[in-house]
């Protein structure tokens, strides 16, 4: 796609100067100055885009330390709020640890699409990021706009958003021989 792009463009650039140089051709030199006068300076074509060899595939054990290099801030984020919850936190800081749940969500959504990961995982790491993420991310700002602690755990008990849906984790936890999801 790029190439075509790039091509298209070339040839819209050598197409443009052409039309310029013979059309209409208002020089004010006299048609036997034309032959004297110092050479045009040949058109040069965009250069055009190489494609691209996507990196190769991670091999289990990769896939297994980047996966756990890449979670590892969501989880922090996800423990804070489970604290909170426990320890009977002010909502500001509950609200604020939510939020900060929502955005590690999407960092961790950012750097998995960043990633070949073995084909096994791959499909599931796709599932992931079609459904999961975005309703986990739904339900924490949900919570984080309920306004108190009680009515978040309202959201958090009845939205559908928040039904935890782990099949997906489950699977790529066990195919990279990891712990299983609490």
């Amino acid at each position: 796609m790029i190439k075509r792009i790039a091509a298209v463009l070339a040839a819209g650039a050598i197409a443009l100067a052409a039309g310029c140089s013979a059309a209409g051709n208002t020089s004010t030199l006299a048609p036997e100055q034309h032959a004297t006068s110092a050479p045009a300076t040949p058109i040069r074509s965009a250069p055009t885009a190489t494609a691209t060899v996507p990196a190769p595939r991670l091999t289990m054990a990769q896939a297994r330390a980047v996966y756990i290099r890449i979670t590892r801030p969501f989880n922090v984020a996800v423990a804070a709020v489970n604290r909170d919850v426990a320890d009977a936190a002010p909502w500001r800081r509950f609200r604020a640890d939510t939020l900060a749940v929502a955005s590690a969500d999407q960092a961790w959504a950012r750097h998995v699409r960043a990633v070949r990961w073995p084909a096994l995982v791959q499909r599931y790491v796709t599932a992931m990021l079609r459904a999961d993420v975005p309703a986990e991310i739904r339900c924490d700002q949900a919570m984080a706009a309920a306004g108190g602690m009680h009515a978040a755990t309202t959201v958090f008990n009845t939205n559908q958003d928040c039904k935890d849906n782990t099949a997906n984790t489950d699977k790529i936890h066990a195919i990279l021989n990891l712990p299983s999801v609490d």
